[in-house]
C-alpha cells in the first residue's frame, strides 16, 4: 500500500502539532512546516519517527510567493504526489479594528487567506496525482457575518477562506479532489479563552485538538463530502 503523505501548515506547535502527531498515528508521512520553531519542529520530527513514519521539515513564511514557490520545488524533488494538505496557519492580532497597523492588516490577510491561495495554486498538480484533499482550518461562526472588532483582519481572511474553499470544491469536484474546511472554536490553549466558558458553550468545556482532528477524519473518510464547514465549537454561536 502506498504511504500517504500530508503536508501541515504552522504545524510545529499548538494545533498543527497535535494534527500531525495523530495524521502519522494513522499512517501518514508528514511535513511540518514551520516559520521560526525550527526546535519544536525537529522534536515533532523525531516523535513522527518514533511512531514508524517519516517526517520532513521546512521553513516558509506564507506571505510571500517567492518562498512558498521554493518549498513547491524542495517538494518536487523529492515527492510526486499530496494526498493531503491542511492550511493550518493563522495570525491571530487581538487589537482594535482602529488601533490595528497597516503591517498588522496586511501580515493577517497576507498570511492567512494569501498564504493558503498561494499553497493550493502551488501544490494543487501533486494533489491531482493522487486525487487528494484539501483541508482549511477556520474559525467558528464564519458563516454568519457579523461586527467583529478586536481581531477583524482574522475573521475577514477567514470568512475569504471559507469562499475560497467551496469555490475550490466545486470547481475541482469533477477531477475528484475535495476541498473541506473545518473552523475550531475555543480550544485549551486559544490565547483569548473566555473566564465565563461553561456560560458561553453549551457542552460547558473547551475544545480539544482531539475534538478537531476527529472532524478532520471525519472528512477524510467521507468519500461523497466535499465544500462544507464543520464548526467544532461545542454548540458555541448557536
Amino acid at each position: 500500500m502506498k504511504n500517504k503523505l500530508a503536508l501541515i501548515t504552522g504545524s510545529a506547535k499548538r494545533l498543527g502539532r497535535d494534527l500531525a502527531l495523530s495524521l502519522a498515528n494513522d499512517g501518514y508521512d508528514i511535513i511540518i512546516h514551520y516559520l521560526e520553531s525550527e526546535k519544536e519542529a525537529e522534536q515533532l520530527k523525531g516523535d513522527i519517527e518514533k511512531l514508524g513514519r517519516r517526517a520532513f521539515t521546512y521553513s516558509a513564511n506564507m506571505k510571500f510567493k517567492n518562498e512558498i514557490l521554493k518549498m513547491k520545488d524542495w517538494f518536487e524533488e523529492q515527492f510526486e504526489s499530496l494526498d493531503l494538505l491542511i492550511n493550518n496557519v493563522g495570525n491571530y492580532p487581538i487589537k482594535k479594528i482602529s488601533e490595528l497597523s497597516l503591517e498588522e492588516w496586511d501580515d493577517t490577510i497576507q498570511t492567512n487567506l494569501n498564504g493558503a491561495f498561494y499553497m493550493i495554486h502551488s501544490f494543487l498538480p501533486f494533489i491531482k496525482n493522487c486525487e487528494g484533499n484539501i483541508i482549511n482550518i477556520g474559525y467558528a461562526g464564519s458563516e454568519s457575518i457579523r461586527a467583529n472588532t478586536l481581531n477583524t483582519p482574522y475573521a475577514i481572511s477567514k470568512t475569504g477562506l471559507l469562499i475560497l474553499t467551496k469555490s475550490l470544491a466545486k470547481d475541482l469536484g469533477n477531477q475528484n479532489i475535495r476541498v473541506n474546511m473545518v473552523s475550531p472554536g475555543q480550544l485549551e490553549f486559544s490565547i483569548d479563552l473566555p473566564k465565563n466558558l461553561k456560560k458561553v458553550i453549551p457542552l460547558q468545556r473547551a475544545g480539544t485538538s482531539t475534538d478537531v482532528y476527529q472532524a478532520i477524519n471525519y472528512i477524510l473518510n467521507s468519500s461523497y463530502i466535499t465544500g462544507i464547514n464543520i464548526d467544532v465549537a461545542g454548540g458555541h454561536l448557536l
